[in-house]
């Protein structure tokens, strides 16, 4: 691991500077245990997730924050791996809220050059869990994606941490997640049960294709049980 991580690391016993400790966390959904710790053990043994994930849910309001965070956590704590995660959507950003980071550096920042790497990470617990906001971002800053700083971004994040999760915003119908998806090892999709049409699928995986993104897989959030759960184990 380089300086970047040691950098934010507190030693054992010590607390996290103020800088670091969030102030008004938001409470998110939890998520059900089992797939998820599937989804963390994959993204942990396979090298061609190394490179940074990015997920983005076809439109807004589909969990893309919430699975992230959980599975930050899940990462971190389960596999004791050091994760950042990085809100890319700058158009409607959410991890600051979870967080506590308003206000606080972040990749606006960065990608513009007004603030370094380091002055836009926040440790959050046990030295395992690192994240870079969104920053003071406005819509017209998605353009910030295309800089060519952004796979600078990405080789320094690589040699700091384990797992790279971005944060992005939908699909439908801005560009930003593609743009992204270029520089890292792939796109993961979050696709809410009964509400994410299909057909909209299909086009969006055209799209990338042709963008000669990677498709690494999907995530079925939020998806309803109809009968009680116990009984789809024996299904």
């Amino acid at each position: 691991m380089s300086s970047l991580v040691s950098t934010f690391a507190p030693r054992p016993g010590e607390a996290l500077p103020a800088r670091e400790r969030p102030r008004k966390a938001l409470r998110l959904r939890r998520i059900d245990a089992k797939w998820l710790h599937g989804l963390a053990a994959r993204i942990v043994v396979d090298s061609n997730m190394a490179g940074g994930l990015v997920f983005a849910a076809l439109r807004h309001g589909e969990g893309v924050t919430t699975i992230v965070c959980n599975l930050a956590e899940r990462v971190a704590g389960e596999f004791n791996k050091r994760v950042i995660l990085i809100d890319a959507n700058l158009r409607t950003p959410a991890l600051q809220d979870v967080y506590g980071l308003h206000g606080c550096p972040g990749l606006t920042e960065v990608l513009s050059g007004v603030a370094t790497v380091r002055e836009a990470i926040y440790g959050q617990r046990d030295g395992r869990i690192f994240v870079m906001p969104a920053g003071m971002a406005g819509r017209e800053d998605a353009a910030l994606l295309c800089e060519e700083t952004v796979p600078e971004l990405l080789a320094q994040l690589r040699e700091s941490f384990d797992v790279v999760l971005f944060d992005t915003a939908p699909l439908q119908p801005y560009p930003d997640a593609t743009m992204l998806a270029r520089h890292a090892s792939g796109i993961i999709l979050v696709v809410e049960a009964e509400r994410s049409r299909w057909q909209d699928g299909e086009g969006i995986l055209r799209n990338m294709r042709d963008s000669q993104v990677n498709v690494l897989g999907a995530v079925l959030n939020r998806r309803p049980f109809y009968i009680p759960n116990f009984i789809y184990r024996f299904l």
